[in-house]
């Protein structure tokens, strides 16, 4: 009995027309763009009415003038024309999407799955970009099984990418093409990414394109939380409610709990994030449960391999060198391992903002955290906004499921003694009264933990340790330490009894406040510099010695020599923001006092003009001359005795080549006025005139020889 043949589903990509009003797609003849319904018969009738017009290829179904076959086969299917067949079907009948009053340049092509240009729709969208270069080639995608598939036409290899409605589709491929093909888009159709992007936020009424570029900051980080980072609750951001409504209701997930994964640009369940992150696409990203800034620093293996006594033969790429970045603030919140046996690892921290700074070991990762975050309170607050600082205390705290405010908590407001037992002499009472929670059961007996700064050490160590924190002997008896056990005084104050799990959910988008935005840029700049090898001024008076090249770097290890790096760059950082600091404070005493005086010529364009003219001035001589000439302009006559009136005069004058006494060094092309006055200041006295007249000639001076005097009208009365 012959083997039974596998039925072809033959409409198998149909959609209803509830579904299409949904996705706002509309049947549109792709010759003579007329609206069509939704009844298969009637696209039919609509098709063959062009038949003696146009025909249409079956392997790109692209229309075509009967005039233009042979031109269509030698331009597009040189290599396969014979086995190219032209005929017209319902196929005619594209869906279009509506875009206000015009259409979008998404098109979907909706056919049986027994159609072969379904099987060939990679690289016939490929050839349409390569041939047409227009926005219809770009927006392409097919209908199948209910599912919308796009498939980039520039990018080899890359399959399709199936989504549930037309909205995240377009989102996904918008930000695909404009961050991986934008010149080449920009070249070929200028006016694409203005028209979807306005588009797509008009009919969602939602800004999705900034809601993309949150996506692309994401996305460039590895190891981070698939609840909290990867994914965004959009109900909490604006318009952001009305806009998940309209996803669930285009997806079908209306009663689901569901978060937006800003990877592949779609709704996601709850039920089924974590595998839905196990998808190639995702797990590249190394996502975690854990909703924290702290990233694992893995091994290099070279490093692993020194260490381990192995030798690496770099022959094959010897002038591959390493490139240290330094990123800030990715930099803060990396954590090493230290494995110590089988049984037992330790994590290690180094805050990189302190430069002298050493490396700390901790028993867990959760105690690393606290104390990191405790550091970064007390010493680097002023970096970071209160929103993120307060999630990532919660994040800890839902961690642990403690009720207690871990960020404030100290030995000082609870012992295990009871509220407002502190002894500064009892070393017991400067352990964290809860610290049986926080420690695994294998170490508990050999591991304690400060109250004060969250740090994990052996008892001996630990009593070394809490001299910082006040620690006085009084008796020369060995002070002994309480193995830390389950109490219920400690179950009471640690409270996972009155634990809930609401207020930890996104990621804030604002880590930086202003002076951490403004330390990232000094350190983006020292970096862009110290990797360019731009010379400092140590290296160029210093010739023959260079600080990045010196005998004990060539040898030290990568791991050392970054943190070398690391520590020269934050030194240079600091300095500079010191001088930063103390140059607005000079500026603003300034601009006080300058606010504060009631002079009007001081905030005039001339003064502006002069001071621009000052800044743009290259060399020595120049600013001396441009300050000297702006003290001319601005000197005050009121404030001056009349002898030093009459020097400043005369130097002035023969400066000028000016010579007051002789009336006929005057030219013979002035006016009435300047005879005048040049008349009177030879034929007058110094001596016997009054200093209001002396400055009524040096001011009608200055005005005929264009120089600019302050005027002060209540010195004007006085007489010498």
């Amino acid at each position: 009995m012959p083997p039974k043949r596998k039925q072809l589903r033959r409409n198998s990509s149909s959609i209803d027309s509830n579904s299409l009003q949904q996705q706002n797609l509309l049947h549109v003849c792709g010759y003579c763009s007329k609206l069509m319904g939704n009844d298969e018969k009637e696209h039919l009738e609509h098709a063959m009415s062009h038949q003696n017009e146009v025909t249409q290829c079956r392997t790109c179904c692209i229309p075509v003038n009967k005039e233009e076959t042979e031109d269509h086969l030698k331009r597009i299917h040189a290599c396969n024309y014979r086995h190219i067949k032209f005929s017209i079907d319902n196929s005619l009948i594209e869906l279009r999407i509506a875009a206000g009053k015009s259409y979008s340049n998404f098109w979907g092509i909706r056919l049986s799955s027994t159609d072969s240009t379904l099987n060939s729709f990679s690289s016939n969208s490929a050839r349409w970009w390569q041939n047409f270069k227009n926005g219809r080639s770009l927006g392409t995608f097919r209908i199948l099984n209910s599912k919308f598939s796009w498939k980039c036409p520039m990018c080899e290899g890359k399959s399709a990418v199936n989504f549930n409605e037309t909205i995240s589709m377009r989102t996904y491929a918008l930000t695909h093409l404009e961050h991986h093909h934008f010149e080449e888009v920009m070249v070929s159709v200028p006016g694409f990414f203005e028209f979807e992007w306005y588009h797509l936020n008009e009919e969602t009424d939602f800004d999705v394109r900034a809601l993309m570029h949150i996506r692309q900051q994401r996305i460039m980080c590895k190891g981070r939380s698939y609840l909290t980072f990867y994914t965004i609750n959009l109900s909490k951001m604006e318009n952001g409610e009305n806009f998940l409504t309209k996803l669930k209701k285009r997806s079908g997930m209306e009663k689901e709990e569901v978060r937006y994964c800003l990877v592949c640009c779609c709704l996601v369940s709850s039920e089924t994030i974590k595998q839905h992150f196990r998808l190639s696409s995702h797990s590249c990203l190394d996502p975690i449960a854990s909703s924290s800034s702290f990233t694992h620093v893995q091994p290099d293996p070279k490093e692993v391999a020194n260490e381990a006594g192995e030798n690496v033969n770099n022959a094959e790429n010897p002038e591959e060198e390493e490139v240290y970045t330094f990123e800030f603030p990715k930099e803060l919140f990396l954590y090493s391992n230290v494995f110590k046996n089988l049984r037992k690892d330790e994590f290690k921290w180094r805050c990189c903002l302190c430069p002298r700074a050493h490396a700390h070991i901790f028993t867990t990762q959760l105690i690393m955290r606290m104390y990191a975050l405790r550091h970064i309170d007390q010493h680097h607050k002023y970096l970071f906004t209160e929103e993120f600082m307060n999630y990532e205390w919660l994040s800890a705290k839902h961690e642990i499921r403690a009720s207690f405010d871990i960020r404030t908590f100290t030995p000082l407001q609870y012992t295990i003694k009871g509220e407002s037992t502190f002894n500064a002499t009892d070393p017991n009472d400067y352990t964290l009264p809860q610290q049986y929670f926080f420690i695994p059961k294998d170490f508990i007996n050999e591991t304690v933990i400060c109250g004060f700064c969250y740090r994990s050490f052996n008892k001996i160590d630990f009593l070394l340790h809490i001299v910082l924190h006040g620690f006085r002997v009084v008796t020369r008896e060995t002070a002994k330490l309480r193995p830390a056990s389950y109490t219920e005084t400690a179950n009471e104050l640690m409270g996972q009894n009155n634990y809930s799990d609401g207020g930890l959910d996104d990621e804030p988008h604002n880590i930086l406040s202003v002076d951490g935005k403004r330390l990232k840029s000094k350190m983006d700049l020292l970096a862009k510099r110290s990797y360019l090898n731009v010379p400092r001024f140590s290296e160029v008076t210093t010739p023959g010695k260079s600080e990045r090249d010196t005998d004990g770097e060539i040898y030290t290890p990568s791991g050392r020599r970054s943190a070398m790096n690391a520590r020269k760059l934050l030194t240079e950082t600091f300095k500079v923001l010191q001088d930063n600091f103390r140059n607005r404070k000079d500026t603003w005493n300034e601009s006080s006092c300058s606010s504060s005086s009631s002079s009007d010529e001081s905030n005039s364009e001339d003064d502006r003009f002069e001071r621009n003219l000052l800044l743009e001035a290259t060399t020595k001589d120049e600013r001396r001359e441009r300050s000297k000439s702006t003290e001319l302009k601005v000197k005050d006559l009121s404030k001056m005795r009349p002898a030093e009136v009459r020097e400043w005069v005369k130097r002035e004058a023969e400066k000028r080549g000016v010579d007051w006494k002789d009336q006929s060094s005057s030219s013979e092309g002035e006016d009435m006025e300047s005879e005048t006055t040049t008349e009177r200041i030879a034929g007058n006295n110094w001596n016997n005139m009054r200093l209001k007249d002396i400055k009524e000639l040096v001011r009608t001076a200055a005005k005929r020889k264009k120089i600019d005097i302050s005027n002060d009208s209540s010195s004007d009365s006085d007489d010498c």
